[in-house]
């Protein structure tokens, strides 16, 4: 080793080990008082004025949204509904469930199922869906819109159905034993409506609406404006859609209520 190579060596040998480290060069505040970490009250009434503005932009929104999920479901409750209505028309010779007797004008009796007391308070009603429930794998569930206020779920179990609050009642004159291929347009002619209540918000508890009779007579007993400024109805082809009240009426004529079936009855009775 030469002269030259072992003071390079020594030098770097005693060469002191520096690390290098970041410098943080602290900012300069602006001139006046130091930042103390509190906000002021201005500071706030800003913060809280603009979430109200953010709030009241998204909560009609979420109403809107909130209808919207509402009025499918209940679409889907009738969509389940006609399925096992059809399945026990097509048991039953194309009739669906039978809760009168006689003609329209002369047979408006139901079967009833009286208790041997009066004091027990027991009346068991037989009630459109009552089959359904008992032989079609039919669940109440499909019995209540999320959008009707008034249903009374514990109205309405499998062994008492008198005085059921069903969200939904059927038209009248599908119950007296007509068959369903005696239809000229299936698709015209409602078979489901929406329940309705009065003016004290008190709902109609039977569990049919008589259209054999001008609407004026039965109107007021299934639901107009559910949905927004409309109701679902289910026809007696299967499908379900909303539409506004006067649509399904027409002109209230015989003709043109989709609620009537002149095949059936060719006029309104009195």
């Amino acid at each position: 080793m030469n002269f030259f190579s072992f003071r390079l060596r020594d030098k770097r040998e005693r060469r002191p080990c520096v690390l290098r480290q970041k410098i943080r060069i602290p900012r300069r505040m602006p001139v006046g008082e130091p930042f103390s970490g509190t906000f002021t009250l201005i500071e706030l009434l800003i913060v809280v004025a603009i979430i109200a503005i953010l709030a009241g932009m998204l909560l009609p929104a979420l109403n809107r949204a909130r209808a919207k999920a509402q009025e499918i479901a209940c679409l889907n409750n009738l969509k389940q509904s006609a399925l096992a209505l059809n399945f026990y028309a097509d048991d039953f010779n194309g009739v669906f469930p039978q809760l009168h007797s006689g003609s329209f004008s002369s047979g408006e009796s139901e079967t009833h199922a009286h208790a041997a007391s009066a004091d027990t308070h027991t009346h068991d009603e037989t009630q459109w869906y009552t089959s359904l429930i008992l032989h079609y794998n039919y669940s109440t569930t499909y019995l209540k819109c999320s959008a009707d206020s008034a249903f009374q779920a514990g109205y309405r179990h499998e062994e008492h159905m008198h005085d059921a609050v069903q969200s939904y009642l059927i038209n009248a004159m599908f119950t007296y034993g007509h068959r369903r291929d005696t239809l000229r347009r299936i698709s015209f002619h409602v078979l489901l409506a929406e329940r309705g209540e009065d003016s004290a918000g008190i709902p109609y508890e039977h569990q049919c609406y008589h259209s054999m009779h001008a609407v004026s007579e039965w109107e007021d007993h299934i639901a107009k404006k559910r949905h927004g400024r409309m109701s679902n109805y289910l026809f007696a082809d299967g499908h379900a859609a909303g539409h506004p009240f006067e649509e399904t009426v027409g002109d209230r004529t015989e003709k043109t209520n989709r609620h009537f079936i002149q095949e059936w009855c060719p006029n309104y009775l009195p």
